[in-house]
């Protein structure tokens, strides 16, 4: 299996990400590919201390167009993505290899973790056993359960879909995971083996309302190429209509909560779409609490947070 760590000016988190990959049993991968891509640190160098081969960008091209340098270098048939501020728990590979069978896509849950353990949040299926993905729709409704940094791919299919497309919103996984399940089915464990670690410079958390429309623009795209039903795009779009209502009701913007409104209840399908996510998301937040509850997180952080904010 080859590994790919996109990467720009990290230098000073590579080491926590690698560490995790060569941490891996009952095995370590064959290939880790630390794509550089333009850094003006010493990013390149320090991959190559910590063990890892080095791709270089003369100058900084994107995450997708690194994901898609990694992809063709990379010498197996399987390869893992890791974010370079992302870290694996060391049954991450262990765990999702005996799954892939004859899936084209293989993934496992994620925490999603910043200074307060109090604020964790799980990130995959709400479910007790690992869920099959026989189509794109439980990813475009209630939404997008897998996490680049959990994620499995088969490389010449991936390859042969286009690789990774850039997207201003930064929902290329997203798109690259419909693109795959046209061809193939996934599978989806909701045993947490990746911390994803959340900070202020990450690009997915810069621009929601770009990201909106960049999941609007792959959804639709998805449809165009499969000619699917209408409702799942429906449902979609009624969950953005929520999510942007809350958003002009917390900028008390009463004109745009209104045609927010308006738009949500326009379509049943759209209504649909709303209960939806509010179960999915009641149902993640139930899961976050009880992984805090049993301390899983980064390790050590969990000593940080006091016995009586245990909860």
């Amino acid at each position: 299996m080859s590994v790919i760590v996109p990467a720009y000016n990290r230098a000073h988190m590579l080491e926590r990400c690698l560490t995790s990959i060569w941490s891996q049993r009952p095995r370590i991968p064959a290939e880790v590919l630390v794509i550089d891509d333009g850094s003006a640190d010493d990013t390149a160098e320090v991959a190559e201390r910590l063990g890892a081969s080095v791709v270089r960008h003369p100058h900084n091209r994107g995450l997708s167009a690194a994901r898609n340098s990694g992809l063709r270098a990379a010498s197996h048939e399987w390869v893992a993505l890791l974010d370079s501020d992302d870290e694996w728990q060391p049954h991450h590979l262990g765990h999702l290899w005996p799954l892939r069978e004859s899936h084209v896509l293989v993934a496992g849950s994620a925490l999603m973790c910043g200074a307060d353990p109090l604020k964790d949040h799980f990130h995959g299926p709400v479910s007790s056993k690992p869920v099959v993905l026989r189509s794109g729709d439980r990813l475009i409704c209630p939404g997008n359960m897998i996490a680049p940094s959990g994620a499995l791919v088969q490389r010449d299919l991936a390859l042969r879909v286009g690789g990774f497309q850039s997207y201003r919103g930064g929902v290329e996984d997203l798109d690259m995971w419909l693109r795959l399940l046209q061809h193939g089915t996934a599978i989806c464990s909701p045993r947490v083996s990746v911390i994803y670690h959340v900070h202020s410079d990450q690009l997915s958390l810069q621009d929601q309302s770009s990201k909106r429309l960049a999941t609007g623009e792959a959804t639709r795209a998805h449809m165009q190429r499969t000619g699917g039903s209408r409702a799942s795009i429906r449902r979609w779009e009624g969950i953005e209509a929520w999510d942007s209502l809350r958003a002009a009701l917390r900028a008390s913007d009463s004109r745009g909560a209104v045609r927010w409104g308006r738009r949500m209840i326009a379509h049943p399908h759209s209504l649909e779409g709303v209960a939806s996510v509010l179960l999915w998301r009641f149902r993640l937040r139930r899961r976050s609490v009880s992984l805090r509850a049993i301390g899983v997180g980064p390790a050590g952080r969990e000593k940080s947070l006091a016995p009586g904010r245990r909860r």
